[in-house]
């Protein structure tokens, strides 16, 4: 696939089944595990995205909470992802027309 070598997160609207949940471990392993995701914390949404596993972020928001994972890469990891390389998928169509003006 395209993102084979990528680093990969997710920003939900809900909980992914609450702390410490079969469903996270299951998304965390969907992701490829902490070595695509440098991160198994579960972070609150934007403004205050502390890892790549983001929960509770409202629709229609959930584009801040992107930048937010951006950032912490940036400054607790290293890894600089530029915009254009910033993929994201939704199954609410409100959420991907928020990236076009951020």
């Amino acid at each position: 696939t395209f993102c084979r070598r990528c680093y990969r997160g997710v920003v939900s609207a809900g909980v992914a089944g609450g702390p410490n949940s079969a469903e996270r471990a299951t998304l965390l392993q969907a992701l490829g595990g902490t070595q695509w995701t440098l991160s198994d914390a579960w972070s609150p949404p934007a403004p205050n995205v502390q890892s790549t596993l983001v929960v509770g972020a409202p629709d229609g928001t959930k584009h801040l909470s992107v930048r937010g994972i951006q950032t912490w890469l940036r400054t607790t990891k290293g890894v600089t992802i530029p915009d254009d390389q910033v993929y994201f998928y939704d199954d609410n169509r409100r959420n991907p027309p928020s990236f076009k003006v951020s």
